[in-house]
């Protein structure tokens, strides 16, 4: 009977142990309102999906889409947007998104007043042109003052951008590794198009390689020219315009599992066939020429033949 109680009370004791542990840890994680809700919203899924910084004359319809992946009424409390200014790579604004949600369908607008459902609304010309980075954090605005370096703390998407082909290095370590800077003037038509995901939500949290350019389509789905498969090609020409035969062309990123290779011919052309949408990188490497530039970055929406390649001169 002694052996009974003595087991019994260990028990007790142990159990009343193993509560006072619990209570203690969970006075830790509340005792830190944000870290508490971070983790509450870890997996919300809410990406960024689409971006417009550049219209004609004075930007007034500059945006950025947040998506929920169609789960709809999603609060984003905890969330801010940050904007990041190429030229320094440090902060210049943030949007606290406390209080707000995403709408029935799973979207939800920062943007300027003139941007069709615009759910919050930031000033006209906020938005620079690039090269510049939106990123989306489970943060509060006040941890972002102007001037804030990057961070990848709490960093749940960023989309790094620019209407050049200037490439902001210190910006992508925003984004994993190999994504590419996305730029908004890549078909030429910068004012009148956006930087979206294709098919719409599509790639995941911190890629860019399912990005392309496309009537903006503010709170509402990234419909996209296309689906199908489309191609690509161009020529590599020394500076007289006569086609350099043999190059070596490569293309990376985008929907390919594995990078696919290409030989131009005895007149420079190259060509690749059944490409999905996306965001890609094209090298070139000859033996007996040099290229001034020898990388490329294209964003297919569509089919493209004019990336050519033009060697230095000899």
């Amino acid at each position: 009977m002694s052996r009974f109680v003595s087991s019994t009370r260990i028990k007790f004791a142990s159990l009343a142990l193993l509560a006072f542990v619990l209570l203690i840890q969970s006075h830790v994680v509340n005792s830190n309102p944000r870290e508490a809700r971070s983790g509450a919203l870890a997996g919300s899924g809410v990406i960024i999906n689409e971006v417009d910084s550049d219209q004609l004359s004075t930007d007034t319809a500059e945006f950025v889409e947040l998506f929920d992946g169609g789960a709809g009424n999603t609060p984003l409390d905890g969330f801010v947007v940050v904007f990041y200014n190429g030229s320094t790579d440090l902060s210049y604004a943030a949007f606290d998104l406390d209080g707000f949600a995403t709408d029935a369908d799973g979207y939800f607008t920062l943007g300027n007043a003139a941007v069709p459902g615009v759910d919050r609304m930031f000033a006209n010309g906020i938005l620079q042109n690039g090269p510049d980075a939106v990123a989306l954090f489970n943060a509060s605005a006040s941890d972002f003052p102007n001037g804030t370096p990057i961070t990848l703390v709490n960093l749940r998407d960023a989309l790094v951008y620019s209407n050049t082909v200037g490439v902001d290095a210190e910006l992508l370590a925003l984004l994993n590794a190999g994504q590419l800077q996305i730029n908004e003037n890549g078909s030429a038509n910068g004012p009148a198009v956006s930087m979206q995901r294709l098919p719409n939500g599509t790639g995941g949290e911190r890629n860019t390689s399912s990005y392309g350019l496309h009537t903006p389509s503010p709170d509402g789905p990234n419909l996209g020219p296309t689906s199908a498969p489309v191609s690509l090609a161009g020529r590599a020409t020394d500076s007289a315009g006569m086609g350099i035969p043999g190059a070596h062309i490569l293309l990376e990123g985008g929907g390919v599992s594995e990078p696919r290779s290409a030989l131009t011919s005895a007149f420079g052309y190259y060509r690749f066939d059944g490409v999905s949408m996306g965001t890609y990188m094209l090298t070139i490497s000859s033996k007996r020429r040099v290229f001034a530039t020898p990388t490329r970055m294209v964003i297919l929406n569509d089919n493209v033949f004019d990336v050519d390649f033009v060697a230095e001169p000899e």
